[in-house]
C-alpha cells in the first residue's frame, strides 16, 4: 500500500489493514512519527532494512552506477579514519547516506583486516558518531557486528 501525496476526498475508502508500526523510506511520509530506537531490523526481499533511529531504509533499486558511485565518495570521504583521524563532516554525510547493499559486499577479508586493526567496536562507534545507528550482530562483508 502506498501513501497517496494528494488529499483524499471525503467519499474516500481507507483500508484499515489493523497494522499498529508502518516503515517509510523517507520520514516525510509519516505524519507524527516516533524514531525507533530498539535493535532489531527488517529484511525486505534481499534487502536488509535498518530501522533504529534516523537511518536511511536501502532502496533495491539502486543501480549498479549508483552503488559504485556511493562507494567511492564514501571511501574517498573517510579513508582518514582507517588512519586513526577522527570522521570528518563530509566522511559522516557519506556514512549517513550510503546503502548497505552498496558497500557491505565489499568488505573483503582484507579490507575486515584493516577495519580490526582500528577495532570493530570503535569503528561502530565512530559509525554511530555520524548519527547512524549499527545493528548488533549485523554483518557485513566479511566483519560481524558486536
Amino acid at each position: 500500500m502506498m501513501a497517496a501525496p494528494s488529499p483524499a476526498s471525503m467519499d474516500s475508502w481507507f483500508l484499515d489493514s489493523g497494522a499498529t508500526h508502518h516503515l517509510s523510506h523517507t520520514a516525510a511520509n509519516i505524519h507524527n512519527g516516533t524514531p525507533y530506537n530498539g535493535t532489531d531490523s527488517v529484511m525486505v526481499g534481499n534487502v536488509l532494512v535498518c530501522i533504529r533511529g534516523n537511518n536511511h531504509m536501502a532502496s533495491a533499486d539502486t543501480s549498479p552506477s549508483q552503488c559504485k558511485e556511493e562507494r567511492n565518495l564514501l571511501v574517498n570521504a573517510c579513508r582518514p579514519v582507517l588512519y586513526g583521524q577522527n570522521p570528518s563532516a563530509d566522511c559522516c554525510q557519506r556514512v549517513r547516506v550510503s546503502h548497505v547493499e552498496c558497500v557491505c559486499p565489499y568488505v573483503s577479508t582484507k579490507t575486515a583486516a584493516i577495519i580490526e586493526v582500528l577495532g570493530v567496536p570503535k569503528a561502530v562507534k565512530k559509525i554511530e558518531g555520524c548519527g547512524r545507528t549499527v545493528p548488533r550482530k549485523f554483518k557485513c562483508g566479511s566483519i560481524t557486528t558486536p
